[in-house]
């Protein structure tokens, strides 16, 4: 029977959980590289249309806007896979 509560974040309630399996859903805890390539493509989106909207002079605040969702996409990509793997990587305590 399954158990009933949150399915997207199923540690939220583990007390044994550690703090980056409870901020990532269970899709991107199991594929921690791919949605790295998923988030630099996205913050490289954010980048070039950050360009487009100062370069026709439209939008401004909009483009200023996307500048920190571009570092923090970006911020991502490189923080979740190392920090996943810090965690995942088996202990050499044998």
């Amino acid at each position: 029977m399954p158990r009933p509560g949150n399915t997207l974040y199923p540690h939220w309630s583990d007390k044994r959980a550690h703090g980056v399996q409870r901020l990532l859903p269970v899709w991107e805890y199991n594929y921690p590289r791919q949605f790295a390539f998923v988030r630099a493509l996205a913050g490289l989106w954010f980048v070039i249309l950050t360009a487009i909207l100062l370069g026709y002079h439209r939008g401004e605040t909009w483009a200023w806007l996307l500048v920190p969702c571009a570092a923090l996409s970006f911020l991502g990509a490189w923080y979740i896979p190392r920090a996943v793997a810090a965690v995942t990587r088996p202990s050499s305590a044998s």
